[in-house]
C-alpha cells in the first residue's frame, strides 16, 4: 500500500529512542516501516503505547508495529527473531518497536482513550503523531519529535506557512530535503529544511519552539487500469438454405 506521495525513495529509518511514559517500557527500531516476518493483529488502539500494553500481555511478543496515518490505530504482534528484522523492511503505514523488559508507571489515559498525544512539554523523547495529509497537496509526513530541532547548525529558512502540511510541501519541493521544522509560539509559522542525515539527530537535539518532522518515503502510483474493450457486434444469423 502507497505510504505517501512526498517525493522520496524508499527507505527505512532504524533509531532508538527510548519511551518512558508508558506502563510497558518500549523502544522505536524503525520509522514507517514494518517487518516481513509474519504477524498477528493484536487489536485497535490509539497509540503505541496501548499497543504495548497489548504486546506486553501476549504471551511470547517481543516486537509490534503501530500504525499511523490512513492505518491509524492497528496493532500487530511481529514474529521476527530481533530487531535487525532478517526477514526484510517493508515501507508502510506503521512504526516497529522493540519491547523492554522493564516496565514503567503512566497514566491510563495514553492506552487507547481520547489522548492521542502527549504534550511537548510532557515529551521527553519522542512523539509519534497522526499522518497529516490533504488531497489537494503531494507530500505525506511524520512528526518525529515535538518541542525540539536538530542541533545541525545547518538549516535553510522556507516561507512561512499556516499549517504543517504546507510546510512539508515547501520541503518537499525543495532539493534534498527530507526533514524540517514547522514553528510554535514564538516561531510560529516558521518553516526551516533541516539538513541532518537520520531521524534520531545524532548532532543532538535542541529544546525550541518546532516540531520536528520528516517526510515519507513514496511508493509510485500503480497506473489506472485500461478500459475493456467494447464488446463485439453480434454475429449475424445463420443462412437458411431456399
Amino acid at each position: 500500500e502507497a505510504v505517501g506521495r512526498a517525493r522520496r525513495g524508499r527507505e527505512a529509518t532504524h533509531m532508538l529512542a527510548n519511551l518512558s511514559h508508558t506502563s510497558a517500557s518500549f523502544d522505536l527500531v524503525g520509522s514507517a516501516v514494518e517487518c516481513l516476518s509474519n504477524d498477528t493483529l493484536l487489536g485497535n488502539v490509539l497509540t503505541p503505547a496501548g499497543c504495548a500494553r497489548r504486546c506486553k500481555s501476549t504471551p511470547g511478543c517481543e516486537f509490534f508495529v503501530s500504525g499511523f496515518g490512513d492505518k491509524a490505530g492497528r496493532c500487530y504482534q511481529e514474529y521476527t527473531a530481533n530487531e535487525t528484522c532478517i526477514e526484510g523492511w517493508e515501507v508502510d503505514l506503521y512504526d516497529f518497536y522493540k519491547l523492554n523488559d522493564s516496565p514503567a508507571d503512566t497514566p491510563d489515559s495514553l492506552d487507547g482513550g481520547s489522548t492521542l498525544l502527549p504534550s511537548p512539554e510532557l515529551d521527553t523523547h519522542f512523539s509519534y503523531d497522526l499522518q497529516w495529509t490533504d488531497a489537494s497537496t503531494d507530500a505525506s509526513f511524520h512528526r518525529i519529535k515535538a518541542g525540539y530541532e536538530c542541533d545541525d547548525g545547518a538549516n535553510t529558512k522556507l516561507r512561512d506557512v499556516d499549517t504543517p502540511q504546507e510546510c512539508a510541501d515547501s520541503c518537499a519541493n525543495y532539493g534534498n530535503c527530507t526533514f524540517f521544522l514547522y514553528g510554535f509560539n514564538t516561531k510560529r509559522k516558521q518553516c526551516w529544511v533541516e539538513w541532518t542525515h537520520s531521524a534520531d539527530c545524532p548532532e543532538g537535539w535542541e529544546k525550541d519552539d518546532f516540531d520536528f518532522y520528516m517526510l515519507l518515503p513514496a511508493v509510485p502510483r500503480a497506473p489506472p487500469s485500461s478500459p475493456s474493450p467494447p464488446a463485439p457486434p453480434p454475429a449475424p444469423p445463420p443462412e437458411t438454405a431456399h
